[in-house]
């Protein structure tokens, strides 16, 4: 068996774009306006300031001085477990943002002092207009009452096909207090 090293053979490869440090801010926004393949986020121990929130996701098509946010922009669905809860599942078919965690338990996140959001979040499609930009993550994390919840949500921007060029993280109620979101971009080959 031989391995080919990321950026190999001729393909893509990973690059770091951005990193940042959250501090107890409303909003997480990050700049996608670079011609990569494919957009990665990496979400690392995310806490918000308020208790049983939900974490959402939003794209701008003006430079982020806007954040779609129309009642029937986005559809998504989640599936995954809970631990104590079996399989879980949620789901809009037309909502004003992609939720990336369950709007009910176990899932909801939480400010406690062992509990945060972790996983990758890949967003596909963003530099073209020709299909519609999708999103695809999984995500592990202590939710609220400290219960384990692991879930893959698939979701896309549904209102229009346009070229996306930044990305809007934020709770449903509170700022986000702590955590590190680091983007990274999927060179095209």
């Amino acid at each position: 068996m031989s391995y080919v090293p990321v950026g190999g053979a001729g393909g893509g490869a990973w690059t770091a774009i951005e990193t940042v440090t959250i501090s107890n801010q409303a909003t997480v926004e990050m700049d996608l306006s670079g011609s990569h393949k494919m957009y990665q986020l990496h979400i690392d121990n995310l806490v918000p300031a308020t208790d049983d929130v939900f974490l959402f996701l939003r794209f701008s098509i003006d430079g982020g001085s806007t954040f779609l946010s129309g009642a029937s922009d986005y559809s998504w669905g989640l599936a995954g477990n809970g631990a104590g809860a079996g399989s879980l599942v949620d789901g809009d078919t037309a909502d004003t943002e992609i939720t990336l965690s369950r709007d009910f338990d176990p899932g909801t996140l939480g400010n406690g002092s062992t509990e945060s959001y972790n996983g990758w979040i890949n967003i596909h499609n963003a530099n073209q207009t020709v299909n519609a930009v999708c999103v695809s993550s999984n995500v592990g994390m202590l939710d609220k009452d400290a219960e384990l919840a692991g879930f893959t949500n698939q979701g896309g921007l549904i209102a229009n096909i346009n070229e996306v060029d930044a990305i809007q993280l934020l709770a449903s109620s509170g700022n986000l207090t702590s955590g590190r979101v680091t983007l990274y971009g999927l060179g095209l080959s």
